[in-house]
């Protein structure tokens, strides 16, 4: 039985180690046809991009090219293959590990990568480039690097006499990471220049280019004076299935596997499916995470860091305002934003924000539609969270920021005071947390909301968090369930923030909401038997809390 890899993207290495490949080579033939010249393909973190630049690189290379990794795939000894397999000089680099603190450090790193490509692919070649020279003999200037891949295209179409195929991985990630340590300006001048320089007026010498990475960075600004290059979202159909599993390949490898129907429907219902183009796929990451331990995890929110996620919510008031939404499944209003900007605050708008989250994989389109405005047409979405997975996600940046935030110590005391069924000890340390708050972040109930489930978060891995359903008669605010232990206490609780009403009144009103909504029947119903039910009540930094006296 082959192996099941997940932290390899190499081609070869995936072959040569009997790993499980799910064939894309039809996709290669795919982008060959393709009439664009030059392609950006965005697809979220971990979708198998870098492998499918690695399975291009494998079969075009004069240098690397094996034919004997390809046996098993579809496109073995086909017209396509035989004409292209070692045909041409593959230009490839990846730019996922240049996250630097500063614009030197990213440079530096850049060099590093630019160089050991130059040296990779001149081996034995004598080289009349200045430019390249410089490169090799740690002379060049920014200038030198900014020109280095044009020159690189020059020099192997004249050796070899026939065009470059380049490929970059990752081009963005640079420019994300540059935004959030504030280098922005330097990271976009240094890459619009290296990227103009190879793809404007450079045809001659490229026979097809794809550029990977996670976003399309707005063409104002990454791609400027460039308009020769074709994006493919994934709201196009092209190359829809070049990253990520179909339906049918993801049932394959479940029968190879030989998963259970049940699980195999449990799986979807979990991870269920992105939309690319108008084709259902699957995290690739997580499906064969859940195959190798055949247990349900958020595999691809472990991966990697969510530092942008973690910036937008420390700095988008709409992002803050709609994700007490997505947690409760409900749908945003977006217009869809292909051209992703970074200039100023632009970011932090409402559209730009989500529509930068449902091109990174987070949100999905659940209904998309036309409007006509001012004679044109634009589209707009339905947005959910993708799946579970993606809510989990959400909910730890939530726990992150509070615990990044706030005293640890708190944090701790007030969430084993509430498990325990201390009420009273829990409205003491929770209105300490609530003295290190900003005012400016407690404005509405679902702020005070939305910063108990911060702090709640921190008990996910024992405690089912509901937050917002049904139960009973109604919609409850929160409740926790313990995952194993029915005999722990199940809380429920219903918030409110005093408006013109006295504490008292809001406590009232609290209590009688989940007595008459019978909010309990839901832990009732799971087989909960020890069952703590209480109104909380803010205001300000101030709260209070009233006990439901119930028979349970």
């Amino acid at each position: 039985m082959k192996k099941i890899i997940t932290t390899a993207s190499n081609f070869k290495y995936f072959i040569e180690n009997d790993g499980y490949y799910v064939d894309k080579t039809p996709e290669i033939k795919e982008f060959f046809e393709l009439s664009d010249q030059i392609i950006l393909m965005p697809r979220p973190r971990r979708f198998g991009k870098t492998m499918f630049l690695s399975t291009i690189k494998y079969l075009t290379s004069k240098k690397v090219a094996e034919k004997e990794l390809f046996k098993e795939t579809s496109i073995y000894e086909t017209e396509f293959f035989n004409e292209n397999f070692g045909k041409y000089p593959v230009i490839h680099i990846t730019f996922k590990d240049v996250k630097e603190d500063n614009f030197d450090l990213m440079l530096e790193k850049i060099k590093y990568f630019i160089k050991k490509e130059v040296e990779n692919l001149l081996e034995n070649i004598d080289i009349k480039d200045k430019i390249l020279q410089n490169i090799l003999e740690d002379k060049a200037s920014q200038i030198d690097y900014e020109n280095s891949l044009k020159a690189l295209t020059e020099a192997l179409t004249e050796y070899y006499k026939t065009p470059c195929i380049v490929l970059i991985d990752e081009y963005d990630s640079p420019v994300i990471h540059a935004y959030i340590k504030g280098y922005y300006e330097k990271a976009i001048g240094f890459f619009r220049n290296l990227l103009s320089a190879v793809f404007k007026e450079n045809d001659l010498n490229i026979k097809k280019a794809l550029l990977t990475g996670i976003l399309r960075v707005s063409g104002e600004s990454m791609f400027s004076g460039l308009n020769n290059i074709t994006t493919l979202t994934i709201l196009e159909k092209d190359l829809s299935t070049s990253c990520g599993f179909s339906i049918k390949e993801t049932k394959q490898l479940f029968k190879y596997y030989n998963i259970s129907d049940e699980l195999q429907k449990e799986a979807f219902d979990f991870y269920n499916c992105y939309i690319f183009g108008d084709t259902e796929i699957v995290n690739p990451f997580s499906i064969l995470k859940f195959i190798k331990y055949k247990e349900f995890e958020a595999y691809w929110a472990n991966t990697a860091s969510n530092d942008f996620i973690y910036f937008l919510i420390q700095n988008s008031p709409e992002f803050k305002k709609n994700l007490e939404k997505l947690l409760r499944n409900e749908e945003i209003d977006i217009e869809v934003n292909k051209n992703i900007t970074f200039k100023g605050k632009e970011i932090f708008q409402k559209d730009n924000v989500f529509s930068l989250l449902f091109f990174s994989g987070y949100l999905k389109c659940k209904e998309k539609y036309f409007k006509n405005i001012n004679a044109e047409q634009y589209l707009y979405c339905k947005m959910i969270p993708t799946n579970i997975e993606c809510k989990m996600i959400f909910r730890k940046v939530i726990a992150n920021y509070v615990r990044d935030n706030f005293n640890n110590q708190n944090i701790q005391e007030a969430l084993e005071s509430l498990t325990n069924g201390n009420l009273e000890d829990f409205t003491y340390f929770l209105e300490e947390l609530l003295l290190e708050t900003s005012y400016h972040d407690l404005k509405t109930e679902n702020s005070y909301h939305m910063f108990l489930l911060g702090i709640l978060t921190n008990l996910s891995d024992e405690y089912e968090i509901i937050s917002n359903t049904e139960a009973g008669y109604g919609r409850v605010d929160i409740i926790l369930l313990h995952k194993e232990d029915k005999t722990k206490p199940a809380i429920v609780m219903e918030l409110k923030k005093i408006r013109h009403e006295t504490k008292d009144e809001a406590l009232q009103k609290a209590v009688k909401q989940i007595q008459e909504k019978n909010y309990i029947e839901l832990a009732k119903k799971r087989g909960y038997k020890n069952i703590i039910a209480f109104g909380l009540v803010f205001d300000g930094k101030r709260c209070w809390i009233k006990e439901v006296k119930t028979t349970y």
